[in-house]
């Protein structure tokens, strides 16, 4: 047998090793989750961090009535629950899916918020990337929001410009998820039978189609921008398709979201900003990005 044969086979076995490694080792780690949580300050919202993204719930009142938000179109009730009888507890959406396609995590997190996978109506997607979709597999009666610039990258057609997006969603066997609704520009989402709304707002530059959202005063960043030792920053400039124009998107988040009431912040890998806090937080970062800096 030749020297160059021998090598070819050595590679070939090392290769097979590492695909062994990965499916046993790596990618059960998927399924890895801390213990959800509420997130403070905010009116029945939770979190849970998968491996290493969060994504969220919130429990939805369909039997409200009292003062219900009805779908009036005023700055002051976007995104936010008008509701003076909480009701009964018909339903759940979410803020993203997270990286585990088994089920554990998104299971941990519904129960934290006393909801079931049937419970879910809704998925909003804040951008393409495997470890914010996975979850949606899970639940075929859901309708999933999100970009329609995101499709590619959700059903693995297209990818990130950076590699590693691609990388993970080989190792971590994220399957496609597609689109039922997409969102074009700015708009406002009816749910728990139209008595509250999300708010969608487009934010480009971490991917092309990213989108922040709004529920009852919480902003669903993903991963526009992060939340790390106590300050806002700018996303991971390796997995982020134009730094250049996220930074225009957060400099511009003031005038996005003039009227819209925002006590916390939670994000993708950085968890939730404090309530007490999240107002000077922003305005500082918003002015660290119009200035360039």
């Amino acid at each position: 047998m030749g020297r160059a044969k021998k090598i070819l086979m050595v590679l070939v076995a090392l290769a097979a090793v590492l695909v062994i490694v990965v499916v046993l080792v790596v990618r059960p780690m998927g399924s890895k989750f801390d213990p959800p949580e509420a997130v403070a300050g905010a009116d029945r919202v939770y979190r849970v961090r998968n491996n290493v993204v969060d994504f969220y719930t919130a429990r939805l009142n369909e039997g409200a009535t009292d003062g219900a938000n009805t779908g009036a179109n005023t700055s002051a009730n976007i995104g936010t629950n008008t509701s003076t009888n909480p009701g009964t507890n018909t339903g759940a959406i979410l803020f993203d899916a997270g990286l585990d396609s088994r089920g554990p995590t998104l299971d941990a997190l519904l129960a934290a918020a006393g909801s079931k996978r049937e419970d879910v109506t809704a998925v909003f997607i804040t951008h393409g990337h495997a470890d914010h979709i996975a979850g949606a597999l899970l639940l075929p009666q859901a309708k999933v929001y999100a970009s329609a610039l995101e499709a590619g990258a959700m059903l693995g057609d297209s990818e990130n410009k950076r590699p590693l997006p691609k990388i993970l969603r080989k190792i971590f066997g994220v399957k496609p998820v597609k689109i039922t609704d997409t969102l074009e520009g700015r708009v406002e989402i009816p749910v728990a039978g139209e008595r509250e709304r999300v708010l969608a707002i487009p934010l480009p530059g971490h991917t092309t189609g990213s989108y922040v959202f709004v529920f009852r005063g919480v902003l669903f960043a993903g991963d526009a921008f992060n939340y790390e030792n106590g300050v806002l920053t700018y996303p991971l400039e390796l997995v982020t398709e134009d730094m250049a124009a996220a930074r225009h998107s957060i400099a511009q988040l003031s005038t996005l979201l003039q009227g819209v009431d925002v006590k916390v912040i939670c994000t993708g890998h950085g968890g939730c900003t404090p309530p007490d806090k999240t107002r000077d937080l922003l305005d500082v970062f918003v002015k660290q990005a119009s200035a360039g800096q």
